[in-house]
């Protein structure tokens, strides 16, 4: 028996009513839905990119990441506590629920269009979960909250739920503030409006995140999820194309040459899928390909101002999958492709030379059966693409050789210069530290770069050998005497089948002056470096010449500035441009031609950097070049070595003299102004056909008839007349030439030659690199003719007495 109660006594507080207790049904739904069932799809989507490819993208940065798994743990955690009864940790969590309430609401609005679509989505891979999870997990938050607050002893002001929502509303909007700012920029620079797309440039430049910028250049289509840009009605899908453009206008720099983000997901293989195999460019960096070693051996008669220079390269590919090699090669000034060749197992198998068309429909059609082919084409002018195909996966290694002929820049008669080789624009990996081993032979002393170092192996005979970078390749020279400059040499003709000859006499004449330059700058990015340069080159431009100053802006060509500026007004004027991001060439190229074409000799000097796009079509330029072919000569000086998208325009319509630069490029337009001095002088080659051998000259090598023809091709720059284009086509296949008319191939088999219509050259007829007991008998053969041709003139002189 109970006692009874006595007055004033105070009843025994009633335990709580089972409603307030967590059911064991409430934990497993909110264990399931508020936290196991977000978890999962977290982990789906980081590592599928499933909703981002498909509908919107959720986890755009690691950041977002981060508070999306907020919402499990602050579910878990909270569900702990009031599973455990642990009052005490209730205030702490009931601010972190309200974050986890926040994030979830913002999730389940942003897919509440897909929410009702839900249980037909599940039937595809359960992609359905996706959309409903936010929702559940915001249920769940909320359910949780309430239990809390029965729970609670005290109960808990609703301003801790208000701002754990502010918190999250601010969290997304910071972390998503440099994504809003860019996309805002780029909804700005995508539209067609100049002025719109002008103030779309700046924005980004000031404002935008270059990493947001690049990621949108990734192919998705998944959209974005910030806020600012929602609410603004910019966050539909961009064209990875559209933004790649504006990255470089607002950058300067190629996307292709950048370190795109690691793609994940079901539908990642497409970005490491080459759509360009076959193409005409080179493309993005192909997955796994990498050049495994280079070789450059070259022989250099300095006495003939020639030299035949081979290119060996192996490439490896460490992928799962065929890849097709795909680069540029920057050729000395005056340069052509004389030989082709590509390993086939151990046998080194010869190209066939044929047109344009010809080799390249062979090309492409063997690439389809995937077996062994080789392209070479030009791509502008001093210039060629490679293409090789497939080099195999599993760290198998395809190798081939380009050997060129190259004519000597003479700076005077007792002095040459030969610019080397580079790789200018190339899809396969090639580290830093990467080194080509170089070796150059010649009877005459040569200077050296970084890296190399001369030696005498035997008398009459010097080698240039050790291991050159990148760079140094790009603008790298070596310089030699002439001791013994001979006027005139003779080579044999014999592609001719003919008992003809080919002359070469050297000329010293009277430089061409130009009555107007108009100076064309590359105002991009990377050109900055080098207008301080450019400006002080100025001081030496020579007097009684115009010149005008047109620089490529962003809001079009700046210039021509007044004909009575002077050379002074135009440094001043370089100094003062504004260099930023990649700016259009094409306009300042047509505003020039203008200005210069209204004289009777004029020049256009293009200072330039990497031109990776076309930010505007030639055909206006072409149209003026084609109307009024020569009227108008243009020097191009690549300051910086890339692609260059407009010179592969013009290469068959602009009478383009491209000159070799160097590390000083200030030194370089000094060398072009003074021979526009009155005093001028140019020493030029002249090489000409003739049906008898001179008395004056000695013998040389067949380089100086494949140079020959070479020079007869390229005069038909800019001609119309298919008869004499398909003889000039004729001629540079005969002498085995890559010209803009002509290519190299190498296939697999004679029976894919024969159904090309081609025919793989003789191994007898290409030209190869002496080895050094070879260049050593040549010295004293040529020493011998030498001596005898003396003699001969000092017997003639005689008799006369």
């Amino acid at each position: 028996m109970n006692d009874p109660i006595q007055d004033g006594d105070t009843p025994a507080p009633a335990p709580a009513p089972a409603a307030e207790a967590i059911t064991r049904s409430a934990a497993l739904f909110i264990a399931l839905a508020g936290v196991l069932l977000p978890l999962i799809t977290l982990g789906i989507e980081w590592s599928t990119h499933m909703s981002g490819e498909t509908f919107f993208d959720p986890i755009p940065n690691p950041w977002h990441g981060l508070l999306i798994f907020l919402v499990p743990l602050a579910n878990g955690l909270l569900l702990r506590a009031l599973l455990l009864e642990r009052h005490s940790q209730y205030p702490r969590l009931a601010l972190f629920n309200g974050l986890a309430v926040g994030i979830a609401l913002f999730y389940a609005v942003l897919y509440l269009p897909l929410t009702p679509l839900s249980p037909i989505l599940m039937a595809f891979y359960g992609i359905g979960f996706l959309p409903i999870a936010p929702l559940l997990a915001m249920i769940s938050a909320l359910r949780l909250r309430r239990l809390m607050l029965r729970a609670a002893p005290q109960g808990m002001p609703v301003r801790r739920l208000v701002a754990g929502v502010a918190l999250a509303l601010v969290a997304m909007l910071a972390i998503d503030l440099p994504l809003s700012l860019t996309r805002v920029g780029l909804y700005m620079a995508q539209s067609d409006s100049p002025a719109t797309h002008l103030r779309g440039l700046r924005w980004l430049r000031v404002a935008g995140s270059e990493d947001a910028l690049l990621r949108m250049t990734l192919a998705r289509s998944g959209l974005s999820t910030d806020i600012v840009g929602m609410l603004l009605g910019v966050e539909r899908h961009a064209d990875p194309d559209q933004v790649a453009r504006v990255y470089y206008e607002v950058t300067g720099k190629s996307v292709k040459d950048q370190a795109l983000p690691v793609q994940r997901g079901m539908r990642a293989w497409r970005e490491s899928f080459d759509s360009d195999v076959g193409g005409t460019i080179v493309g993005n960096i192909a997955p796994g390909l990498a050049l495994a070693s280079s070789r450059i051996d070259g022989s250099i008669d300095a006495e003939a101002a020639t030299a035949y220079v081979e290119w060996t390269m192996a490439f490896r590919n460490t992928s799962n999958s065929n890849q097709e090699g795909r680069f540029q090669l920057a050729l000395p000034p005056g340069a052509v492709v004389s030989r082709v060749t590509l390993w086939v197992g151990d046998e080194e198998r010869e190209a066939a030379f044929g047109t344009r068309a010809a080799v390249r429909n062979a090309y492409t059609q063997v690439v389809q059966t995937r077996r062994d082919p080789l392209l070479v084409t030009t791509a502008g002018k001093d210039r060629v693409l490679v293409q090789l195909f497939p080099v195999q996966p599993g760290g198998k290694e395809m190798k081939i050789r380009i050997g060129m002929s190259v004519p000597l820049a003479l700076s005077d008669m007792a002095s040459a210069r030969l610019p080397l080789p580079s790789v200018a624009e190339h899809n396969f990996t090639l580290a830093p530290s990467f080194k080509h081993a170089l070796w150059l032979e010649s009877h005459a002393s040569m200077s050296t770069l970084p890296g190399l170092r001369q030696e005498q192996p035997k008398p009459g005979t010097y080698a240039l050998r050790g291991d050159v970078s990148e760079a140094d390749l790009a603008h790298g020279a070596i310089s030699l005497s002439r001791p013994h400059p001979q006027q005139a040499l003779w080579s044999h003709d014999s592609k001719a089948g003919d008992e003809a000859v080919i002359v070469q006499r050297f000329r010293e004449q009277a430089a061409w002056v130009p009555q107007r330059v108009a100076l064309v700058l590359d105002t991009s990015q990377p050109m900055d470096a080098f207008k301080n340069q450019i400006a002080d080159a100025l001081a030496l431009f020579p007097a009684g010449v115009q010149l005008a100053v047109v620089g490529a802006l962003d809001s079009g060509p700046a210039g021509p500035m007044p004909d009575s500026a002077t050379a002074a007004d135009a440094a001043q004027h370089i100094r003062a441009l504004s260099f930023a991001g990649g700016r259009d060439n094409v306009a300042p190229l047509m505003a020039a031609w203008d200005w210069a074409g209204e004289s009777e000799r004029a020049a256009i000097v293009w200072i330039h950097g990497p031109q990776p796009l076309l930010l505007q079509s030639t055909d206006a330029l072409e149209q003026r070049i084609e109307r009024r072919f020569g009227k108008v000569r243009i020097f191009e000086l690549e300051a910086l070595a890339g692609p260059n998208r407009i010179g592969e325009k013009l290469e068959r319509k602009a009478d383009i003299e491209r000159i070799a630069t160097s590390a000083a490029l200030r030194g370089d337009l000094q060398g072009l102004f003074a021979q526009w001095r009155p005093d001028g002088k140019q020493f030029v080659a002249v090489r000409e056909r003739s049906a008898t051998r001179p008395l004056d000259a000695i013998q040389t090598s067949e380089h100086v008839a494949r140079l020959w023809a070479a020079d007869q091709v390229a005069a038909t720059r800019g001609e119309r007349d298919p008869a004499k284009l398909m003889a000039a086509s004729a001629l540079a296949q005969r002498y085995q030439l890559v010209t803009a008319l002509t290519g190299a191939v190498v296939l697999e088999t004679q029976e894919q030659y024969k159904d090309a219509g081609l025919e793989p050259v003789p191994p007898g007829s290409v030209p190869s690199v002496p080895e050094p007991e070879t260049w050593a008998m040549l010295a004293l053969v040529s020493a011998i003719l030498l001596w005898q041709w003396r003699a001969r003139r000092a017997r003639r002189a005689v008799r006369v007495c």
